[in-house]
Parts: C-alpha cells; structure tokens; sequence
C-alpha cells in the first residue's frame, strides 16, 4: 500500500531555528505574523461545514497567537480531552525527570517490586528508550486504526504497571515499533519511580506552569501514577504553547525547559508507523505533508491535534469530539489552509464527496485512545 505519508528517511531530524525560543509569546493578526488571513478563514469556513466534530482550531506563529476558532459550543476556557495526544505530555515530563540520558534506565531498575519474580532478561533489560520508541516487545495487539484490545483490559486490573510487566516479551516484536498504550503509562510509572513524584507534577513544574499553563486536569490509576497514554485535558491555546515550545527545540521565551535533544530525540521517525499517520518517533508522528513539509504531530483519537513545523516556525492544533467512532483526520486542512498561509504551494482540493486516503477515520469498540 502506498503511504506518501510515511516518505521520510529514517534518521531525518528536525531543523530549529536558533532565534525562534527568544520570541515571547502574545497575540497578533495572521498579517502582522505574514500568514494569508484569507487561507485561515477558508479554514474556519471548512471546518464549519464538513468538520463537524472539531471543537478548536487555534494557529500560533513566530510564538504569536494568530488565529483562534471555537465550535459547538466550546470556548476559550474549555480544556479538551486530548485522548492519546497526552503520550506525548508524557514523553516531555519524562524528559524532564532526566529518563533519556546517556545511560536510559531500565525495568528492572525501576520496577523492583512490581516486575515478576520469574521475569526474562528481556523484561528487565527494556529501557525508558524503548518505551518512548513504543519498541518494548511486550504482548500486544494494536489495528492499523490504533484499536488496541488490550486496554480495556489494563484499565479494569487493580494495578496498571504489573498488569503490563506481566505480558510477555515477544522476541520478534523487540526494538520494533507497534502502537502500544501500555508502553506509555510504563513511562509514566518510570517517572514516578525516578523522581518520586507522578509525571502530572514533574510536568508541571517544568514546563506547564513555566508556559502559564494552570495544573490541567490528567487522570491518575489505581496506584497514583499519572495515566501515561490518555487522560490529559487543555485549552486551545495551552495546546498552542505546548506545540510551541517542541518547535524551538524546547525553549521558552529564553528559557530551556525541555532537555537539549529531547525534541530532536521525539521527532526523529524510527517506526514504520501506518500508512494513515506517518512514521512513528518518540511519542510523536512525523508525516510527510503534501507540500512536501515534514509535520510533527501530537495525536489522539477524534481529531486531537498538535502539528509543528520548526523549519517554519508554525504551530496549529485541532480539538475535536474524543470519543467516536468516526473522524475525519484534519492533516488535509492543515495542508491545505494553515500551511499555504505562510507561503506553501496550494494543495488542490479533493473531488467533491471525496476525502483523501487516510482522512477519514474508522474506529472499532477499543479504538478510543
């Protein structure tokens, strides 16, 4: 199956803009920023008619607050349900509880008390690396659409980490990448093991509350541990400072808050990924636009979205409806109206009644992550 998607070369790496993390963040027209104010309304007007389920739509760049639209009720207070756009929340508090240094600790470091007593090499040997690669090798089944049976069944165990560390290690699925939400809330766990503190409170301190980002509602499990995989709530223009900060590398008005090569680190492809998506880095997406830009994506399930492009200093994010059974991937509106708003050559619309391959989104019972 042809996937114009997942065209990129394995080790490409993002380009940031040594200037970009000095800008301070506040509000400015699509003109006074030099994007097409014109494109961004033929955005909002799209949405309004063929998108029905987008709740937010906000575009941020050169760290200026430049187009801002709500839907169905939803405001600018409103915190959306990010679904599985919170691994990647995951991934930075990580980050920030130092799990992806020189020498990534491991499960067996980690986890002492919850791993199994007969445990495999394999098990105890898994780095917090080949968790944020999603490459862990533990049982798992996940659909070309990211239905994941599996966690469901994780969500009713009394404990979230030994249920995981339970699954057994597939030799053949070790250092490969395959969609697997149980990875996510191990690296969660790992942070509450290294810092002592959940990743709700590790990302608080180091990047939310820097961002003036209030302490946002995320779920926790049964033990405490922050929810790794979903659970996470924010307002259209947290998720625009969110996307903003991984687009200077992880500065924030002058200041480093993410580690030096965490975002580069996150934003090389690695996974094969799916077709529908892009290749798969560390708890991002990166998926080959038609403009021919490479766009990072934060993504969950009903059409929650963060897509940055450094190179361009550009930052959009979508909300939209996080549990359904159907939607519609907003790739193609940011192709075709965020990104020809700063300069990119027209994507052409597809035929009427037609949505490009990938756009629309089918779920089945488990596909809401």
């Amino acid at each position: 199956m042809d996937a114009p998607r997942n065209r990129l070369p394995v080790e490409e790496a993002p380009s940031f803009d040594p200037r970009a993390g000095s800008l301070v963040w506040g509000r400015a027209s699509p003109a006074e920023a030099g994007l097409d104010a014109e494109r961004l309304r033929l955005a909002d007007e799209a949405i309004r008619s063929a998108y029905p389920k987008i709740r937010c739509f906000v575009v941020a760049k050169d760290a200026q607050l430049v187009f801002e639209r709500y839907y169905g009720g939803a405001d600018a207070a409103t915190a959306f349900d990010l679904r599985s756009a919170t691994k990647s929340a995951t991934a930075a508090a990580a980050a920030c509880a130092g799990l992806f240094g020189a020498r990534a600790p491991t499960i067996g470091e980690l986890f002492p008390a919850d791993a199994p007593r007969a445990a495999s090499k394999a098990l105890l040997a898994t780095t917090t690396l080949d968790l944020l690669a999603m490459a862990s090798g533990l049982h798992w089944t996940s659909g070309p659409r990211l239905g994941e049976p599996l966690v469901p069944r994780m969500h009713r165990s009394r404990h979230w980490v030994r249920f995981a560390l339970r699954l057994p290690v597939r030799p053949e699925l070790q250092g490969v990448f395959l969609y697997r939400s149980a990875d996510s809330h191990l690296l969660s766990a790992a942070v509450t093991a290294a810092a002592g503190r959940p990743a709700a409170e590790i990302a608080q301190e180091a990047f939310f509350g820097p961002l003036g980002i209030a302490p946002p509602s995320w779920d926790a499990d049964p033990q405490g541990h922050t929810v790794g995989h979903i659970g996470l709530r924010l307002t259209g223009e947290a998720l625009a400072k969110f996307g903003w900060l991984h687009a200077t590398g992880g500065v924030w008005e002058g200041r480093r808050l993410l580690p030096a090569d965490y975002v580069r680190l996150a934003w090389t492809p690695r996974g094969e990924g799916l077709p529908a998506f892009g290749r798969y880095g560390g708890h991002w997406w990166i998926a080959r636009a038609a403009t021919g830009d490479v766009v990072r994506c934060a993504l969950g399930h009903g059409g929650q979205l963060v897509f940055a492009v450094p190179e361009r200093r550009l930052v959009a994010a979508f909300a939209g409806e996080p549990k359904v059974s159907r939607w519609k991937h907003p790739l193609a509106l940011f192709e075709r109206y965020v990104l020809a708003a700063d300069g990119a050559a027209p994507v052409p619309a597809p035929r009427r009644g037609r949505a490009p391959p990938g756009d629309v989104c089918n779920s089945d019972p488990f596909e809401l992550q």
